[in-house]
């Protein structure tokens, strides 16, 4: 039995609105975890900052993976939160392009459109220099620790 147009039309706006609530609630669930994200990194910092508040004698190797590893850490945060903000506004941008093609859908004027939300590339470089960072922050932790003890 072959489908007539409009159950076929019906199917694609389901299929549509279905879309649009699951990347509704992708986004809104990668605004929390941005959101829950700024908490935990700003109480990890404050964490940092005591652990290493007790630098008695500043002998250069010590001042030097003292500060390469707090400057370290914050460029993880940043580049970290850079990346969150851009995943969120990724989704925000998907659900905003499923919403002009529902609303193109009821009018009856969709075109067929790729849905996308497209970032810039900075985007990903800042995710890259995350990740190069922590590993950064983590070895200048291991040499600060290894430099201090002895």
């Amino acid at each position: 039995m072959k489908k007539n147009k409009e159950d076929q039309r019906g199917e694609y706006f389901k299929e549509l609105q279905n879309g649009f609530q699951k990347t509704e609630a992708k986004w809104l669930d990668k605004k929390y975890s941005f959101l829950r994200w700024l908490v935990i990194t700003a109480l990890g910092f404050l964490s940092v900052f005591v652990a290493f508040s007790d630098v008695d004698n500043p002998d250069s190797k010590i001042f030097f993976f003292y500060t390469t590893t707090i400057i370290t850490v914050c460029l993880a945060i940043l580049f970290t939160g850079i990346t969150l903000f851009g995943e969120v506004k990724q989704n925000k941008l998907l659900a905003d392009s499923y919403k002009m093609v529902l609303v193109k859908f009821k009018e009856g004027s969709l075109i067929l459109e790729d849905i996308e939300g497209r970032l810039p590339t900075w985007y990903m470089v800042s995710e890259s220099l995350a990740y190069i960072c922590y590993f950064l922050f983590l070895m200048s932790l291991i040499f600060f620790s290894i430099v201090k003890i002895l």
